[in-house]
C-alpha cells in the first residue's frame, strides 16, 4: 500500500468491488452474454494491471521511478510480462473456478480447459 499513491490505492479497492468476478458473472448472465461469465476476472486483472503503475510487484522488477522516462521497449515488455504472470494468469484460474458454480450446464464452456478444475 506504501508503494501507490491515495488515489491508485482508492481505485484499486474500488475496481475490486465493482469488477468483482461473482458481479461480472452475474451481468453477464443477465445480458446473455456467455463469454462474459466464462472470462469472469478478466476485466479485474486488466484494471489492477493497469492501476499497478509503477508498483514493483516482485523483487526482481526494475525499479520503475527510478528508470524514468521514456522508458525502453525492454522495460516496456518487462512491466507487461510482469503484469501478465502476476496479476493475469491468477485471474485466468480465478475466472475458471467461477465457472464451475455457473448455474446451468449450458454456460460452461464449451472447451477442455474447464476440467483442469473438475480433478
Amino acid at each position: 500500500r506504501g508503494a501507490c499513491n491515495p488515489m491508485q490505492w482508492k481505485l484499486m479497492v474500488a475496481s475490486v468491488w465493482i469488477l468483482n468476478p461473482v458481479v461480472v458473472t452475474i451481468a453477464g448472465m443477465l445480458l446473455g452474454n456467455k463469454e462474459l461469465t466464462w472470462w469472469s476476472a478478466i476485466p479485474l486483472a486488466v484494471a489492477l494491471s493497469a492501476l499497478s503503475g509503477r508498483l514493483r510487484l516482485t523483487e526482481g522488477d526494475p525499479d520503475w521511478v527510478a528508470e524514468g522516462c521514456p522508458l525502453s521497449f525492454s522495460l516496456i515488455t518487462h512491466w507487461f510480462f510482469s503484469r501478465l504472470i502476476f496479476i493475469g494468469v491468477p485471474m485466468t484460474f480465478l475466472s475458471l473456478q467461477v465457472d464451475l458454480y455457473l448455474p446451468f450446464a449450458d454456460m460452461l464452456p464449451p472447451f477442455a480447459v474447464i476440467g483442469l478444475f473438475v480433478c
